[in-house]
């Protein structure tokens, strides 16, 4: 079972399957929804998102957004108040779910904020919010016990920035794998039928780290060379040592098992069209970066761009299109190709003319600007995601949710 699971060397060629080819000729799709509430009419949407520009029209589309399964089916979002886990919420809502969130604490700031921008749905029953240590095998196996759930995303994991961290041990590789031990048992306990993992391509490549296929990375790849015991690789080597865990414990007892592997998330924070109001300063490394880089605090960097709400759609589409699909197992969520820091600067300061964002022109980055890095299209088509935001909205839109934070 899950335990042992740890004993698992992260070279283990368990999961190898042969890379699939990338698609020779890529096209751009238009997405066809039946809109059954007003008869059998068409929408095209040019973008392929199946989410509405605002809450209003998604209200008044009715059965636009209602998911595969229909409306009404229950989720767990582990790490609701998060700010990829926010954005899964969000979009659950949209489409019919009734969801139970976790959170650690209900009085926190992060949590207080969630409440005021969710307050409608926490009213209707629509959404519930629970407060609990994810690592407390009790306190979870109630939540599942006094819940039924067709579908969990475990989105709630530590990471954080190395400035933070003075015990990389305790304060990232045993809490992320307890938490995703305890998560997983209470599945495999309470026989939940979809589970929905975040992971990060930081499974997918440690330092050093080759591509199987010798061009680009996929989602065969796992990171072989991230050590536990190195401060800067052990958020690298425990998420991807709980990734595996999660995995081969779900198939082992018969649960339909996905992971997401998000790049560098960016984008706007969720709801902030509802709550004209400062929020609490973001806990997400990567907007934590981004808002160094706007100072000018830090450089900017070249980075593989994953838009949140892009990442929040994919998880929600795997968990209606898992079922026995092994095609989806395992898929990388972002741009395949990196955005330059100059290109990333540059639209930092046309969104905030008065920001400091710079870049390092001497740096030269060891993957060329448009060479494909990381193979994402393959699996993103699968679960029916044609196109992903452009960066440059990404970047714009992140600028704009900066100015309502503290």
């Amino acid at each position: 079972g899950v335990d042992k699971i740890l004993a698992l060397e992260m070279n283990s060629n368990l999961f190898h399957r042969p890379p699939t080819p990338r698609p020779s000729n890529w096209r751009k799709a238009v997405s066809i929804i039946s809109i059954t509430a007003i008869g059998m009419l068409a929408v095209t949407l040019g973008d392929m998102r199946d989410i509405p520009t605002s809450r209003e029209q998604a209200i008044a589309l009715g059965g636009y957004m209602k998911g595969v399964r229909g409306p009404g089916e229950r989720a767990l979002v582990a790490g609701a108040a998060s700010f990829l886990g926010e954005h899964i919420v969000d979009q659950l809502l949209l489409k019919g779910y009734k969801v139970v969130g976790t959170v650690r604490k209900e009085s926190n700031p992060r949590s207080t904020s969630f409440k005021k921008r969710f307050s409608r749905e926490l009213a209707s029953g629509q959404l519930t919010l629970k407060s609990v240590d994810l690592t407390d095998s009790i306190a979870v196996s109630r939540i599942f016990g006094d819940e039924g759930f067709e579908s969990v995303f475990c989105v709630a994991s530590p990471f954080l920035l190395k400035e933070d961290v003075t015990d990389h041990e305790a304060q990232i590789v045993q809490p992320m794998i307890e938490l995703t031990e305890t998560l997983i048992k209470g599945c495999i306990e309470h026989k939940i039928p979809n589970v929905i993992y975040t992971s990060s391509t930081a499974a997918v490549r440690g330092p050093g780290d080759l591509p199987r296929n010798g061009v680009y990375f996929t989602s065969e790849d796992w990171n072989s060379k991230s050590q536990r015991n190195e401060p800067a690789q052990a958020y690298q080597w425990a998420k991807t040592r709980a990734e595996r865990l999660a995995r081969v414990a779900c198939e082992e007892n018969g649960i339909s098992f996905s992971s997401m592997l998000p790049s560098f998330l960016l984008g706007p924070v969720a709801r902030l069209d509802i709550v004209k109001q400062p929020i609490p300063s973001p806990t997400s490394p990567s907007l934590r970066v981004f808002q160094d880089w706007v100072r000018g605090e830090k450089k900017c960097e070249s980075r593989l761009i994953c838009d949140v709400r892009d990442c929040a759609r994919a998880h929600i589409l795997a968990s209606e299109k898992l079922g026995d699909n092994p095609e989806i197992r395992r898929i990388i969520v972002g741009h395949q190709t990196r955005t330059s820091g100059s290109s990333i600067a540059s639209w930092i300061r046309e969104a905030l003319p008065d920001s400091r964002a710079s870049f390092d022109a001497s740096w030269v980055s060891p993957i060329a600007m448009g060479q494909i890095e990381m193979e994402t299209l393959d699996g993103l088509h699968r679960i029916g995601i044609e196109e992903l935001t452009e960066p440059y909205q990404t970047v714009i839109d992140t600028c704009r949710s900066l100015g309502s934070l503290e």
